[in-house]
C-alpha cells in the first residue's frame, strides 16, 4: 500500500504524460470517433504537451542546466528591474529606412563572417544581427518574434560562456 503513496519522480511523470499524449493523439486521428470526440482528444493532447513542457523545464532546472541557470538569472534581473523602475510601457521606436538599412548591413556582415572566418561569426555579430533585425521591425507580432530571437541568442551566448568555465558566472 505504501508503494502507491510515493510521489512520482519527474521522469515517471514525463513517461505517463507521453503515454497519455500518444493515446490522445491516436484518438484525435481516429475516424471512428465523432468530430466532437476528436476535438476533445486534440485539446487533451495539447494539455499534455503543455504539461510536458513544464515538466521538462522543471527537470532541467533541478538538474542545474546552463539554460535553466541563465533563464533563472534573466528572470531575477527582470524582477530587479521591476522593483527599481516598476512596470514600464514605452514606445517601440522601431522601423524606418535607416534601421532597415542597418539590419541589412548587420546581416551581410554576419553572413560574411560566417563564410570567411574560422569558427564563424562571433557572438557580438550574431546578437547584433538579431538586435538590428528587431530594431527594423514595425509590426508588433513580428517585433515580438524578433525580440524572442534576441533573447534566445543572448541566452545561447551565456550558455557558451558558462561552458568555457568550470563555474558559471554569478549574476552581478
Amino acid at each position: 500500500m505504501g508503494e502507491f503513496n510515493r510521489p512520482l519522480t519527474i521522469e515517471q511523470e514525463v513517461a505517463f504524460r507521453v503515454a497519455d499524449w500518444e493515446q490522445a493523439t491516436r484518438s484525435a486521428l481516429d475516424p471512428s470517433l465523432t468530430p466532437n470526440e476528436r476535438a476533445t482528444a486534440r485539446l487533451a493532447a495539447a494539455e499534455h504537451v503543455q504539461a510536458l513542457t513544464v515538466l521538462l523545464f522543471l527537470r532541467d532546472a533541478s538538474a542545474g542546466t546552463a539554460r535553466a541557470r541563465a533563464l533563472g538569472q534573466v528572470s531575477a534581473e527582470r524582477e530587479l528591474q521591476i522593483g527599481r523602475w516598476g512596470e514600464q510601457h514605452r514606445a517601440d521606436d522601431t522601423g524606418g529606412e535607416q534601421l532597415r538599412a542597418e539590419a541589412e548591413q548587420a546581416t551581410a556582415l554576419c553572413q560574411a563572417a560566417e563564410a570567411n572566418i574560422a569558427g564563424g561569426a562571433g557572438w557580438r555579430l550574431v546578437l547584433g544581427e538579431q538586435v538590428a533585425a528587431a530594431f527594423a521591425e514595425t509590426d508588433p507580432a513580428a517585433l515580438r518574434s524578433k525580440l524572442v530571437q534576441v533573447a534566445a541568442a543572448a541566452v545561447a551566448w551565456i550558455e557558451d560562456l558558462d561552458s568555457r568555465t568550470s563555474q558559471p558566472a554569478e549574476q552581478a
